[in-house]
């Protein structure tokens, strides 16, 4: 309801971690009506988010009077602290390495890359059941607070919270309405009839052109997809709501831009990057069933970890993960702590084996660099990557898209957290895209 409350216009985003149907996070954040877009085409889809961001940055109680710092106890509530949040697509990687061309046709025709800047958003408290409303003054440079300007800036905050303050306190919601002309149209498409764009025959073409790379040496593994559609009279965010009900994730997001939405419910960090620059990323590779009971989930597992061909795949992106942070990280700082080497990890209908990747940044690297090195996860493409990448794009005729890239944010503080856009529904003019 928070979100149905605050949300304006058409870009928003809500963003929460759902571990199970009892177990969800403390803190969910969203926000509506951003100060900026950035969309992306034809480019690095990092560049003009990076440069609006380098010269801006979120003062703390230390550095200036309490009431212009940011909190220490805001800081604990979440580390997004106004920035960017937005999606990039898979397909960008040929900007990143440039011998992986994408392949030209692009039934989506959305964005490469599209990242919303907020300076306002709510913190919703899921335990205490109350929201926070922040939004960041703009100081600019060298101002002082007798400054007419900053004055005006300010004025404009306590607006802004005000407003904000009032949708929320307010009985009125705008739930989401589905589409009528879809719904009660005899003549529409069938609505549970699916559309692969390649089929059984063509997907299993495209494993046997792998298995002979693979054969022949180039290629360790690799991770092709196909695409399914079909048309849905649903609202999207009925559909994420419904989805965070059925798969309770770590990473669920929400994001309405403008003529389509992204829905996700997905498991796998790609990378984060903390206030003292370290870097993680998490591989996930090993995947078994839940069982019924705790008895059945321990066999289960232990099958699971001892598995050989599961063990195999999973060692050999964790050297990938490894070799990606050691690109930007001090060489010496890279490493998978023993204690988060191959675990398995419990979630609402799987288990996966995950392990943990971390390094601390150079000082000349920036979490952009990060991203960059990282992306598309090895989980995603394949080994070596950029060879899988290239045999994917050769088999794969059409332009992945929000699929195996990346959603998330990079705030003011340079903290940033994007995951593996897995798991995730693209909804564009009623009708469902699933990879």
């Amino acid at each position: 309801k928070t979100f149905l409350k605050i949300r304006r216009g058409p870009y928003s985003f809500l963003a929460e971690s759902v571990f199970d149907a009892e177990k969800v996070s403390q803190h969910t954040f969203m926000s509506s009506e951003p100060d900026m877009i950035f969309e992306t085409n034809g480019c690095d889809p990092l560049i003009e988010v990076e440069n609006y961001l380098k010269n801006r940055t979120i003062l703390s109680e230390d550095d200036y009077p309490d009431y212009l710092g940011v909190p220490s106890w805001m800081r604990c509530i979440t580390k997004f602290m106004g920035g960017a949040f937005g999606y990039i697509n898979y397909d960008t990687v040929t900007y990143f390495e440039p011998k992986v061309q994408s392949p030209k046709q692009d039934n989506l025709n959305i964005p490469e890359s599209i990242f919303m800047i907020f300076n306002t958003f709510v913190v919703h408290d899921n335990v205490y059941k109350c929201s926070i409303i922040v939004t960041l003054l703009d100081i600019g440079e060298n101002a002082s607070i007798e400054d007419s300007v900053l004055e005006s800036n300010y004025n404009t905050c306590v607006q802004k919270l005000n407003e904000l303050e009032k949708r929320l306190l307010s009985e009125e919601v705008a739930y989401p309405e589905e589409f009528p002309d879809l719904a009660h149209n005899s003549h529409a498409t069938p609505i549970n009839e699916l559309h692969p764009n390649m089929g059984k025959e063509g997907y299993m073409k495209t494993v046997d052109f792998m298995k002979e790379h693979i054969k022949m040496g180039d290629i360790i593994q690799a991770v092709p997809s196909h695409r399914i559609t079909r048309p849905t009279f649903a609202h999207p965010f009925n559909i994420y709501r419904e989805l965070r009900a059925l798969n309770p994730s770590p990473y669920m997001f929400y994001l309405d831009l403008k003529d389509f939405q992204i829905v996700g419910a997905s498991p796998e960090c790609l990378v984060r990057v903390d206030e003292q620059r370290r870097v993680y990323t998490y591989p996930i590779a090993g995947t078994d069933r839940r069982g019924k009971t705790r008895a059945q989930d321990v066999a289960i597992a232990k099958k699971l970890i001892n598995n050989e061909k599961e063990r195999s795949e999973h060692g050999m992106l964790v050297d990938l993960g490894r070799n990606d942070v050691n690109r930007v990280c001090h060489p010496e700082s890279v490493h998978v702590p023993k204690d988060r080497f191959m675990n398995v990890e419990y979630y609402s209908h799987v288990m996966h084996i995950v392990s943990k990747v971390e390094g601390i940044l150079r000082p000349e690297k920036t979490p952009f660099d990060a991203f960059r090195s990282i992306f598309p996860a090895g989980t995603l493409s394949g080994a070596p990557k950029i060879k899988a990448m290239e045999l994917i794009s050769l088999c794969e005729n059409e332009k992945r898209g929000v699929y195996g890239g990346s959603i998330g944010y990079i705030s003011y503080n340079n903290v940033l957290d994007t995951c593996i856009a897995i798991r995730t529904i693209l909804i564009k003019k009623n009708i469902a895209y699933l990879q």
